[in-house]
């Protein structure tokens, strides 16, 4: 569990630096076409960091499985997706 909280802490450092640079970024000027690339870009890296996020969720709740600590209601309906919310409030 110590190691989920630290790759969780890594993670959301890492957001705060590409949130940053991203500000940077946007703060400067740039022609029409380039802000239409960043916003594609933007919105790929968003689909791509929801992947992540999906895949981390099913990591951690098949890791609760074999561990014993999760049980099969922790993956049906409502009950399987509040399990997972701490993650999609990033995406």
């Amino acid at each position: 569990m110590k190691q989920w909280s630290e790759a969780l802490a890594r993670v959301a450092e890492a957001e705060a630096q590409v949130a940053l640079h991203k500000r940077a970024r946007n703060d400067q000027s740039a022609p029409a076409a380039s802000a239409d690339r960043r916003k594609a870009e933007d919105a790929t890296a968003d689909a791509e960091r929801a992947v992540a996020d999906a895949r981390a969720a099913l990591d951690k709740t098949t890791a609760d499985w074999r561990s014993g600590r999760a049980t099969r209601s922790n993956f049906s309906g409502r009950s399987c997706r509040s399990n997972f919310s701490c993650l999609s409030k990033r995406a």
